[in-house]
């Protein structure tokens, strides 16, 4: 019995307050996730190369909601509609194609001044950025004030770059040049 008492009362307690919990731990807590630029390098041999860049977060980072960046103003008063947007992830000729068309609204009286940002859905996971504008048939990289610009994109590209299964448009912003 004496045993008994004596791992309830010094024992016991040694334990409890051992484990307790640092409220700090999560605000200490990171990982590394990996991120896409929003530029794509050519190498020497002329082949597009999407580097890919890592950072470390916070554990709580939510990796569902992508970051352009800081020094970027979206722009307000801005809506689009999709026209069109057809990806096909084998054409039969060991390519993939990609083509849309959106209409870009600026409803501001001032000329918008930037880029489109698309977000997009691809093989299950959500990426933003500016993928299509470097060969963008119109970039839309000016928009009217109270106008609209289509903002044209076509390509089909080698299966040799990656496999990707599936894309889909989630939303469209446009961010105004600094």
């Amino acid at each position: 019995m004496r045993l008994f008492k004596f791992l309830v009362f010094t024992v016991l307690p040694i334990l409890i307050l051992g484990c307790g919990s640092d409220d700090n731990d999560e605000e200490e807590c990171t990982k590394v996730i990996t991120i896409q630029p929003q530029q794509v390098v050519t190498d020497a041999s002329g082949t597009e190369v999407i580097p890919e860049i890592t950072q470390e977060v916070p554990c709580n980072f939510d990796e569902g909601i992508p970051e352009i960046g800081t020094n970027v103003i979206p722009l307000e008063n801005f809506t689009y509609e999709v026209i069109y947007f057809t990806f096909i992830p084998d054409t039969g000729n060991n390519t993939r194609r990609i083509e849309f068309e959106i209409q870009l609204n600026n409803s501001n009286d001032f000329i918008a001044e930037g880029k489109p940002i698309t977000t997009l859905e691809i093989n299950g996971e959500i990426s933003a950025g500016p993928f299509f504008i470097n060969n963008a048939i119109e970039p839309c990289f000016s928009i009217d004030a109270n106008s609209s610009c289509i903002f044209t994109f076509e390509i089909e590209e080698s299966l040799d770059l990656g496999i990707i299964n599936s894309m889909s448009l989630i939303d469209v912003d446009y961010w105004l040049n600094n």
